[in-house]
């Protein structure tokens, strides 16, 4: 085999290319660590995310659900009072008067019920308080209206003693139309019951709505309302809402645009989640529940459980939202903060890469040197005695393992001393690169030369059928080296002498194979002298 000698000669881009490959290799391990990190941050600040979402949920829904123990508290409390009594009792109208003081500056107060009415039995409006956007009055008899039609008195009035209707969260309706500007309301209602459990008829609220949306709004516009049928009674979109009460946006419904999530949203009473449009966090209301847990009518043996509630009442769904793009905007100043940091790096790992790669390339240099030194020619760069030896005790061993044949060349020069006696040392080796050269030239990529030593060339022939094949070599060699040569603007002609051993023929030893071609070598020198 040719040996391929290694030179030492372009050290900068050895040194080029070895930094590339280090810095390049810190690099992609800082990489891995800063997607680590960025990773870790990232999770942290969706956790962090996700937590406030549910903190922000659960707190709308207290606020909520305060809302309804205060209405049910002020229901009661109007429920039990003593003017209202007397004035059925004795049909006297300065006790109506007083009432109607009482309702007026209840109104007021509160600033929460666009009306507050006692309806009889038979629907009558007995007193009626209008809060007139904060110019409360008390509705004048004439003016008084028959409820007994309206499913709120209805429902209300067929209650036991105690219980409170709540109505649906739907806007306000004046002579059989919707009114203008839109009046958000929910309607509460109790049966005013005597200490003998007689019905005298209706307590009736109409709590404003717009309070309730107005509290959500402050709290986080983000935050969505939505009815049971997947209506939006709040939206961060105006025109998104009350779809179920105005033809013109009966399409417009969260389970429109979001059917999938609200799959999962109508069938749990709470749940966080991710799906391909971002990041859900829900939580249900019901209002009636709320009520009952209070405490507030714990003392009606009749009150439904808290399955019977679920399944019959309307209840309210708080969904908080938060798209994929928003998700990732939100991490994007920690991706560039990341970049900035992973960037910092880079620059900084290259100082340490360029004094690492430094040190490696000296000490390979240093090793490559030694190596060339021990096994190579300084002169003609082809291997020396003790590297040729080493790789024909190897051929020679794996020619004895399996079998194979081949061949020893031993060439000396004709006519070397000459030249370097006339021509001078220089000129000598310029002689012995140029054999070597051509020496090269006339073998395979699996055979070898290498120079002994002043000139004498040896050459390994592996796998070479028969020594006449391997004299076919000799020719070819003999008839390059023949060219002349132009030293010190002169042209002179060099021969050779070449001996040849074949093994296994010749010997069975990688010695008796040297000697065999050396004796060869000189016969041939010897007579070509004579001749």
């Amino acid at each position: 085999m040719k040996d391929k000698y290694l030179k030492i000669t372009d050290t900068s881009k050895i040194i080029l290319r070895y930094f590339l490959i280090i810095f390049l290799s810190l690099c992609l391990i800082w990489s891995a660590i800063t997607f680590f990190l960025y990773h870790l941050e990232a999770r942290a600040f969706l956790l962090q995310i996700k937590n406030r979402e549910k903190s922000r949920i659960e707190v709308q829904k207290e606020i909520i659900e305060q809302n309804f123990i205060s209405i049910a508290s002020d229901l009661k409390f109007l429920s039990k009072q003593n003017e209202i009594f007397q004035f059925i009792e004795t049909n006297n109208t300065i006790y109506k008067e007083l009432t109607a003081k009482e309702y007026l500056e209840f109104c007021r107060q509160k600033a929460a019920y666009d009306q507050i009415r006692f309806i009889d039995n038979y629907g009558n409006e007995v007193i009626r308080v209008n809060y007139n956007a904060g110019n409360p009055d008390i509705v004048p008899g004439k003016m008084l209206q028959n409820k007994k039609s309206r499913y709120y008195f209805k429902e209300s009035l067929a209650l036991e003693c105690n219980k409170i209707f709540i109505s649906s969260f739907d806007l306000n309706i004046e002579n059989n139309k919707i009114e203008m500007p839109l009046k958000p309301m929910i309607r509460f209602g109790m049966p005013l019951c005597d200490n003998d459990g007689k019905k005298h008829g209706v307590i009736a609220l109409n709590y404003m709505g717009i309070r309730l949306l107005n509290l959500i709004q402050s709290a986080n516009k983000e935050i969505m309302l939505t009815n049971s049928d997947g209506y939006w009674l709040h939206s961060p979109i105006p025109e998104d809402t009350w779809g179920f009460m105005l033809k013109e946006r009966h399409n417009r419904r969260f389970s429109t645009d979001f059917p999938e999530a609200w799959i999962t949203i109508s069938s749990a009473p709470e749940k966080q989640f991710y799906n391909e449009n971002g990041l859900f966090t829900f939580t249900t209301i019901y209002p009636s529940k709320k009520i009952m847990d209070s405490g507030l009518i714990s003392d009606n043996p009749a009150i439904d459980t808290e399955e019977e509630i679920k399944c019959k009442d309307d209840y309210w769904k708080i969904i908080s939202y938060i798209s994929n793009d928003v998700l990732i905007n939100k991490t994007r100043g920690t991706l560039f903060k990341f970049l900035i940091l992973t960037t910092i790096v880079f620059v900084l790992t290259s100082i340490p890469a360029w004094f690492i790669t430094k040190e490696i390339i000296r000490r390979r240099l240093h090793q490559l040197e030694m190596y060339e030194l021990a096994n190579f020619d300084r002169l003609t760069r082809l291997p020396n005695r003790a590297h040729f030896l080493k790789n024909l005790n190897q051929i020679h061993y794996q020619s004895q393992r399996y079998g194979h044949t081949y061949a020893l060349l031993f060439i000396d020069l004709n006519g070397f001393k000459e030249i370097n006696d006339t021509l001078g040392h220089d000129a000598g080796d310029q002689v012995l690169v140029e054999v070597g050269k051509r020496l090269s030239k006339c073998i395979r990529q699996s055979d070898m030369v290498a120079r002994l030593g002043g000139d004498e060339f040896t050459i390994v022939l592996p796998f070479v059928p028969s020594p006449h094949d391997a004299q076919k070599t000799i020719e070819k060699i003999l008839k390059e080296i023949s060219i002349p040569l132009i030293l010190n603007d002169s042209q002179r002609e060099i021969s050779a002498s070449i001996g040849l051993s074949f093994y296994p023929d010749d010997g069975d030893s990688v010695d008796v194979l040297l000697k065999k071609a050396d004796c060869e070598m000189y016969k041939i020198k010897r007579s070509t002298k004579k001749a």
